[in-house]
């Protein structure tokens, strides 16, 4: 396939995908208005909204891990491509292996890091 038409392709399957307009009636002015709005929003699609700081950190620690976990994911798509590419040449296949090594030592790391600060946050410090 040309490699012209590649992006071609992408940008017009990218015009399909939906987006969020958040069509709605505005509240009240200012900052106010905004976080309220903002805490009518969040309540709406399931995010509680925290108040205290045990739960702010371990929601921001959470969307870390998350984060990273998709990262990790990337980069076993990203070897799995360098592996099918190889095309027999034994250093891009073993290059290939080390990439998909490391990251499952990463997602075992970062299970582990979710399990302890699960654990802290719900029998330390008593959050929810």
């Amino acid at each position: 396939m040309n490699k012209s038409i590649i992006p071609k392709i992408i940008a017009g399957a990218l015009a399909f995908v939906p987006t969020a307009v958040l069509a709605q009636n505005t509240t009240t002015g200012g900052f106010t208005g905004a976080r309220n709005g903002m805490r009518n929003l969040s309540q709406k699609i399931g995010i509680n909204t925290t108040t205290n700081l045990t739960d702010m950190v371990g929601n921001l620690i959470g969307a870390v891990l998350g984060l990273l976990g998709l990262i990790l994911v990337l980069f076993i798509i990203y070897a799995g491509y360098l592996w099918m590419t190889a095309q027999g040449d034994p250093k891009k296949v073993d290059e290939a292996k080390a990439i998909i090594k490391n990251c499952i030592i990463g997602l075992v790391i970062i299970a582990a890091a979710f399990a302890i600060s699960d654990w802290v946050f719900q029998n330390l410090l008593g959050a929810a």
